[in-house]
């Protein structure tokens, strides 16, 4: 089955096409433009410079001479807004400050939605670090490129919606402290860049040899083939992507794209690192491929986001659907088979059937919108295995106490017929037909639902009688909201309670009213149904297996709509952040102050007060039942302490 566009919408293609076109030959002579703006000569001038201070150690003295240098590059260029940040670096025992320097762009827009390249600007060796590092290839090469990417970028992108962004770091041999330090920071104050590209040792090359290494994230690609066009080099995907500063940044899910040389200099940390043996016109095809990358990743609409390609039935076809951009005034798709581009098709719409496909075989989707006054975008890619046989429903649930509404993605097959409904109490063991619905109707509602845990299971199936994988939904339906769950998590330990225990416990001092038990990593697939009770209890022990962390978007929203939760656990702030270290949690912008917690102490004001086995202090317990190896005390608890916004719900007083 073909779709048939109006003869309006292919009027619209064709102009959008003629004037796509038009801009492309018009961005690329742009990109070409940019890149010919590098100058080797600056490249050369800005290492021997480096090279010559004498010593880029990150435990040397002269550590703000090196940033100060650097600055007053960017400040030449005629940047105003460049500083040096600061940050105190304790290796083997010693204090030294080190300072990486940042220069942030002239655009108007705003500082929170900017691109961001840079490149560690310290060195050492392995004889007398202290005394000298050239540090030509390592890493004057890149630092350079920053710096003639800033020059040339600054002739272009002074109202660029994306700011252009550099940064040099510093102590990046001991450990990559001043990335790390920056995306620290800049994560708490929610200023991370859109994306990131790193540059690490660009300059050594042989005979000619223009491979250059990069590993970049998914959406970024397009860098890639940018750079290969607009420079000389020979991309080539590596297997290794570690050990440089775009790590921490990948860490905290920065999209990065590093560069770093093929052919490894065989002077690596040493006292030959220098300029006489760096191949300076390798370098400079790096620099432009950079340059321009950079230009056409902040000038480029984002990635499209694709909601959906699904099979349309017969096996040859699939229907693809996407969230529209403002800014997009058409969208192209971009269709591969094996590897290979088979066709390319346009569209002004959100979604599109594309029939005539290899059947059966495995395709992906390459969708990106384009802008008439910029570039096309990013690249959003998903792939699919063609079937005539239905795909899973996509399936969301609402629960409003007895009245259940179960619904299912509207994008369907367009041989789509019935959706079988199927259901069973959570504790039995077959499913029972419960209805058949017209799949165009997009939902089943349920009014006086029975009480209890539901399983649904919903199939669909087509007009040949095909039917699909079914598709779980999870009810907890009640006449009014005074229940309580209780959810046990990972406890593990030596000596600590198992899940039965602590089931007993909460069954001893429950309150006469209706309650449910829960193990969250048994049956986690049960937690959306918290919405429809009253509290919920949460008693978990390690930190690093709770699974809590993982639900807090539904644990603030069932909090946030008037629930009432309890959490019982060591180590609460990872409970929150698996990766918490130190810092305050209840800042006045965070969730968990604006819920009503504001403070953390340790559970000291109990009647059984909680010693450190290390505190040579013994509390007040009956030994006998204590392992002899706690010698009388017992581990820290923490506990939250309510604020006024907060009220009780069950109090529990210890024996």
């Amino acid at each position: 089955m073909k779709k048939l566009y109006p003869i309006f919408t292919v009027i619209l293609l064709l102009i959008f096409s003629l004037q796509t076109i038009g801009q492309k030959n018009k961005s690329n002579d742009l990109l070409l433009e940019i890149a010919a703006e590098v100058s080797q000569d600056s490249l050369t001038n800005y290492i021997l410079s480096l090279q010559n201070i004498g010593t880029r150690y990150a435990m040397a003295d002269n550590t703000k001479e090196v940033a100060l240098w650097i600055k007053g590059k960017f400040d030449s260029f005629g940047y105003e807004n460049v500083m040096l940040d600061s940050f105190l670096l304790d290796h083997n025992g010693m204090q030294v400050m080190q300072y990486n320097v940042i220069c942030r762009s002239d655009s108007i827009y705003s500082h929170k939605d900017y691109v961001l390249l840079g490149a560690h600007h310290d060195a050492i060796t392995y004889t007398t670090p202290v005394d000298s590092t050239p540090g030509a290839d390592d890493n004057a090469s890149g630092v350079a490129g920053v710096l003639e990417c800033a020059r040339v970028l600054k002739m272009h992108g002074q109202n660029s919606k994306k700011p252009f962004h550099f940064a040099t770091w510093g102590a990046e041999e001991l450990g990559l402290h001043g990335s790390i330090n920056y995306v620290t920071k800049y994560m708490q104050m929610d200023s991370l860049p859109v994306f990131y590209i790193n540059l690490d040792m660009i300059a050594n090359s042989t005979d000619g040899n223009r491979k250059i290494d990069y590993s970049v994230s998914e959406g970024l690609g397009q860098l890639i083939e940018v750079a290969a066009n607009t420079s000389e080099i020979i991309p080539v995907n590596s297997s290794y992507s570690g050990g440089s500063d775009h790590v921490p940044f990948r860490a905290a899910d920065v999209p990065i794209l590093y560069f770093a040389e093929n052919n490894f200099s065989e002077y690596y940390h040493s006292d030959n690192d220098r300029l006489e043996n760096l191949e300076m016109d390798f370098a400079t095809e790096v620099v432009k491929g950079t340059a321009a990358a950079m230009y056409y990743g902040a000038k480029a609409l984002p990635l499209t986001q694709i909601i959906e390609v699904l099979n349309a039935g017969e096996g040859d076809d699939l229907i693809v659907t996407w969230e529209k951009q403002s800014e997009a005034v058409l969208y192209k798709i971009d269709i591969y088979h094996d590897g290979n581009l088979i066709r390319s098709l346009e569209s002004v719409n959100d979604s599109l059937y594309i029939d005539d496909l290899p059947f059966g075989q495995p395709i992906c989707i390459e969708l990106y919108g384009v802008d008439v006054d910029s570039l096309a975008g990013l690249h959003s890619r998903s792939c699919i295995e063609l079937s005539n046989i239905p795909e899973q429903l996509t399936v969301s649930s609402e629960m409003n106490l007895d009245e259940i509404n179960i619904s299912w993605s509207k994008t369907l097959p367009l041989d789509a017929d019935n959706v079988i409904v199927e259901r069973k109490r959570k504790d039995e063991e077959s499913f029972q037909q419960y209805d058949v619905i017209a799949a165009n109707s997009g939902h089943i509602q349920i009014s006086n639902h029975e009480s209890g845990f539901w399983d649904y299971q919903l199939s669909l199936t087509d007009s040949d009688g095909l039917e699909s994988e079914p598709t779980n939904a999870y009810i907890f339906s009640t006449q009014t909201k005074n229940d309580v769950l209780v959810i046990s998590g990972q406890l593990g330990g030596y000596d600590n309670p198992t899940t039965d225990d602590v089931i007993g416990f909460y069954e001893e001092i429950m309150p006469l009213k209706s309650h449910y038990f829960l193990n969250s990593s048994t049956e986690s697939k049960y937690l959306p149904i918290l919405q429809n009770m009253e509290v919920v209890i949460w008693n978990t022990f390690s930190a690093t297996r709770p699974r809590f962390y993982l639900y807090t978007d539904l644990i603030r929203t069932y909090v946030e709509n008037g629930g009432k939760l309890i959490l019982f656990a060591k180590d609460l702030p990872k409970h929150f952040d698996p990766n918490y270290s130190e810092g305050d949690l209840f800042q006045p912008e965070s969730w968990l102050y604006k819920l009503g917690v504001t403070s953390m102490l340790e559970n000291n004001g109990a009647r059984l007060k909680q010693l450190l086995h290390s505190s040579g202090l013994a509390a007040d317990v009956d030994p006998e039942k204590l392992p002899e190896s706690f010698n009388g005390s017992l581990p820290n608890i923490d506990a939250f302490v309510p604020n006024m916004n907060s009220s009780v719900v069950l109090t529990y007083q210890s024996l």
